[in-house]
């Protein structure tokens, strides 16, 4: 992981591990009209594609902070935009009740997945082969939660596999493809073919974010207040850690060695899968590294590559807000 897109209320913050000395620059003339719900970089990291509650994606250019392009066509809020792993099309979905392809290098729509539910998370597989959305709703007592497996290349649907009312607004394709995880009152692990339950992963708490290492030999899931790490081939809690505020997503970095957290006091948090323990702490309205090892002594954070509001285009000296995503 290379860089970083942090959203906070309408700003987005993009950090860097190599880069230092930066200083946020004015980057958005125009940007959404509503709140943002993701920002994920294209693969070559050149670009950074937002989804928005306006209806619309759109993509920007990290360089200059340009709008680049604007995806219309959906009638519901727009909460995730993705690339595909070769980084030719972008996924988003929808609450208009479907998913749709788009040509990432012209902005042209390419396919309608639709659903008989608002589609609250769409995401390829590794390979890129396969599509994963899943659908969730309420109707009076009657919970719909359901993962929907389609081929990419066709638009046909594969499988379906019936979340029994899990409250799962979203699911990952493990790396090989062959399960998927799904969060909600309880995270579990299917199997892609047969739609079978492999596994459940019990937390006291809503998870409202599980994710895979890289090699999908560890799964992260973030509750409220407690971050747990599993072992990927057994329901067995390899490390728990609590902390005092919510956890609002997580992510292992490539070598499986840590894991990312963002949070409700805004701060980009870095834990040791070994330890438990908390390795660094970036206040991002602040523009701080913290350690816990320090005894007081911060460190200037130097890798901010760029700030900026994405509704009125205004450089930020100072990230606010109160909800945080960062990009895979």
């Amino acid at each position: 992981m290379k860089r970083i897109a942090i959203i906070f209320g309408f700003n987005l913050l993009i950090l860097a591990q190599h880069l230092t000395g930066q200083k946020p620059k004015l980057m958005l003339p125009i940007g959404h009209t509503d709140k943002v719900y993701t920002a994920v970089f294209s693969p070559d990291e050149k670009r950074v594609l937002t989804a928005s509650g306006d209806n619309t994606a759109k993509l920007w250019d990290v360089a200059s902070g340009s709008l680049l392009r604007e995806l219309k066509g959906h009638i519901g809020e727009v909460v995730s935009a993705i690339y595909s792993p070769d980084g030719k099309q972008i996924l988003t979905a929808s609450y208009d009740s479907t998913a749709r392809l788009w040509n990432a290098a012209t902005g042209t729509f390419i396919r309608e997945l639709r659903h008989n539910n608002s589609v609250t998370s769409a995401v390829f597989s590794a390979d890129g082969k396969n599509i994963l959305t899943t659908v969730y709703s309420i109707y009076g007592t009657n919970q719909i939660s359901m993962a929907v497996i389609w081929d990419a290349a066709s638009g046909k649907t594969i499988h379906k596999i019936n979340l029994e009312k899990n409250s799962s607004k979203s699911a990952v394709f493990s790396p090989d493809g062959k399960t998927i995880l799904s969060s909600g009152d309880t995270t579990k692990l299917w199997d892609v073919t047969s739609g079978r339950l492999l596994r459940r992963f019990r937390h006291e708490e809503f998870v409202k974010s599980a994710v895979f290492s890289e090699d999908g030999k560890q799964i992260a899931t973030a509750g409220a207040y407690t971050l747990r790490i599993w072992n990927g081939s057994s329901d067995a809690v390899h490390r728990k850690v609590i902390y005092n505020y919510e956890f609002v997503s997580a992510k292992f970095t490539a070598d499986g060695r840590t894991v990312l957290t963002m949070s409700a006091d805004q701060a980009l948090v870095i834990w040791d899968v070994a330890s438990g323990k908390l390795v660094k702490k970036l206040l991002v309205n602040e523009g701080k590294f913290v350690s816990p090892s320090s005894k007081g002594n911060e460190d200037k954070f130097e890798h901010v590559v760029s700030s900026f509001n994405v509704i009125s285009g205004k450089s930020n000296e100072e990230i606010e807000g109160h909800k945080a995503l960062f990009s895979p």
